[in-house]
């Protein structure tokens, strides 16, 4: 999905792209204030309209992932795609091969390329059909910036797991391209162009084959993500654990996955009690532990990470106190 920003409620309110007389209407009785100047309701329908724009772009709908069985023609088509370039690119998601079909499917002996995700125009002639492939014969993952993908591509050297869930993720900044199997690099490519900017890719594909007459693809997705920057690999893991950890720069998401929720987890407690407070007459010390990970999406809530108990319980010890000697000595015994 686009990028492309939608002017904030709060800022299209306070300053609207068009003249605004502040002449009040007559006050009538009854006569809300808010009706009082004439354009009011109209400025409120567009603010309204330009929020729910906002929404449907900024949002994905919640659908678990997609499943491509091999059907024809069995893919899904989006909109135009624009990279505006800047030097870096990532597509991450969650791929799951359900058999495909390995060596070039029944009575062929070529393979074919099911395309993970692609976009560009229809049929690659431009030479600018952004891919992430998977290789039906030798199941390897393909990245290519370009349709022209001769000596510019980066692939996988092993096989794609089979009947697993696996995150993948391919980031693309400079010339070097890095190909993520659940946050752990798979291959590392340098020399690599960059997607051309700014040119016309009227379409976005997910589960096409990209030769005509070719298998289609047997594989599931979800959270299907792609960012115009390089994104580190804590941030990968982070949208690993949590699909909605997308962050900023997002050029397209689609088959989004309810948020995993994530319970708290805490160290052990400190292996020595702290100072106590007091010598003797019963005083504090306390242990603690730390959040090793924060509760996120509902789960399980934090215990407390410190603990008091009383010490040096034992009274303190009062010496004796006497008076000063009297001022006079008492009456002489005989």
């Amino acid at each position: 999905m686009s990028s492309a920003t939608t002017p904030s409620p709060s800022s299209f309110w306070s300053s609207p792209p068009w003249p605004v007389s502040r002449s009040p209407l007559p006050r009538r009785s009854g006569f809300p204030y808010f009706f009082r100047d004439g354009l009011q309701p109209l400025r409120l329908l567009v603010v309204l309209l330009l929020a729910l724009v906002e929404n449907a772009a900024s949002s994905c709908t919640i659908i678990g992932n997609r499943t491509f069985d091999g059907s024809t023609p069995g893919y899904d088509s989006f909109g135009a795609f624009n990279y505006p370039g800047g030097g870096a690119l990532t597509i991450s998601l969650w791929l799951i091969n359900r058999n495909t079909p390995q060596g070039g499917g029944p009575g062929r002996s070529v393979q074919s390329w099911p395309g993970i995700f692609e976009t560009g125009d229809i049929n690659g002639a431009g030479g600018e059909n952004i891919m992430l492939m998977f290789n039906d014969k030798s199941h390897e993952i393909y990245y290519a910036p370009n349709s022209q993908y001769a000596n510019n591509y980066c692939i996988t050297p092993n096989a794609f797991p089979k009947d697993t869930w696996i995150y993948l993720s391919a980031v693309h900044i400079g010339t070097t391209v890095t190909i993520y199997y659940d946050g752990v690099v798979e291959q590392t490519c340098g020399s690599v162009p960059q997607p051309a900017a700014g040119v016309s890719r009227p379409y976005t594909r997910v589960g096409k084959n990209l030769w005509i007459g070719d298998d289609p693809p047997k594989m599931s997705v979800r959270d299907v993500v792609v960012w115009n920057r390089g994104l580190t690999v804590a941030e990968l893991q982070a949208h690993r654990g949590n699909p909605g950890a997308v962050g900023s720069d997002v050029l397209f998401q689609e088959y989004c996955s309810a948020p995993v929720a994530v319970n708290c987890v805490v160290s052990e407690w400190s292996t020595e009690w702290g100072l106590c407070s007091a010598t003797c007459g019963t005083g504090t010390q306390t242990r603690t532990r730390t959040i090793t990970t924060p509760a996120a999406n509902g789960g399980t809530a934090c215990p407390l990470t410190s603990e008091v108990q009383g010490c040096n319980t034992d009274g303190c010890p009062v010496d004796c106190v006497v008076s000063e000697w009297s001022t006079e000595w008492g009456l002489c015994s005989a």
